[in-house]
């Protein structure tokens, strides 16, 4: 692994365990594979090298092509500090910037109260269909959030050998109102927050809080002292987890093929 960031490789390792259903390492980059074939962008060439002459090119635009014939496709992962030494590579391959990912991190030392208003409930026993349907209203758009959650619903009832996966909701009326899950490895000393929303008729509650301070305590009970949650640089996410301790670590840039 050359110059690549630990916390986002620690993060694909857990994930490995979920909708990622497979990591092949290349020279130069890993290709990881997902179950969700509803959007042909969940696999993609993770950049493990610090420049492009440590790349194997040929193998990457042969798994791209043999992708694009059953109508799936890749995208290209890479660490936003190895931009400048890639841009030939970018050029020449016509790529387009699709996205870029936050990696905000917190280290814990303690448990906490969680808090919450009159009449909310925090659980890890819920419907899971409602819970399913709010976070379509919360990430409209995207897809394959039912898919998704289905993954890590799945995750919670089996034994996974050193990852550990739960999701906790907050209900109001008997109805589930927000939900936070979390993906967790014990050898990574890495918990991943992920795939969290909040009604929007029930927000500026501390819901949202009360979500993260359950994980941060579900994180230490597990031994694990470090958590992370992906986010887009400046949006209301990375700046409610910035008022929750977290702080960026690493920046990784998504780009498409033409």
């Amino acid at each position: 692994m050359e110059e690549v960031s630990s916390i986002a490789y620690g993060v694909h390792q857990i994930l490995r365990q979920g909708h990622y259903d497979g990591i092949r390492s290349f020279d130069g980059f890993d290709y990881v594979s997902s179950v969700i074939k509803s959007d042909p962008f969940h696999n993609y060439f993770f950049v493990t090298s610090n420049s492009p002459q440590g790349l194997d090119e040929d193998a990457m635009i042969k798994i791209l092509r043999n992708l694009r014939k059953d109508n799936l496709d890749a995208f290209l992962y890479l660490k936003a500090d190895h931009v400048e030494s890639f841009t030939d590579f970018i050029c020449s391959h016509k790529l387009v910037e699709r996205g870029v990912d936050s990696y905000m991190v917190k280290n814990l030392t303690s448990t906490k109260e969680v808090a919450l208003p009159n009449g909310f409930v925090l659980t890890t026993d819920y419907d899971f269909d409602q819970m399913a349907n709010m976070l379509v209203e919360c990430f409209d758009g995207w897809q394959d959030e039912k898919e998704y959650a289905a993954v890590y619903e799945k995750l919670r009832h089996q034994n996974v050998d050193g990852f550990v996966f739960e999701t906790y909701a907050i209900t109001f009326d008997g109805k589930v109102v927000a939900s936070g899950a979390v993906a967790l490895g014990r050898k990574q000393n890495l918990a991943y927050y992920h795939n969290t929303g909040v009604d929007a008729r029930y927000r500026r509650k501390g819901l949202y809080t009360a979500l993260i301070s359950a994980r941060d305590n579900f994180a230490l009970q597990n031994g694990v002292n470090k958590v992370v949650a992906i986010t887009e640089p400046n949006g209301d996410a990375f700046k409610a987890m910035g008022k929750e301790g977290f702080k960026e670590e690493d920046r990784f840039i998504l780009y498409a093929f033409p």
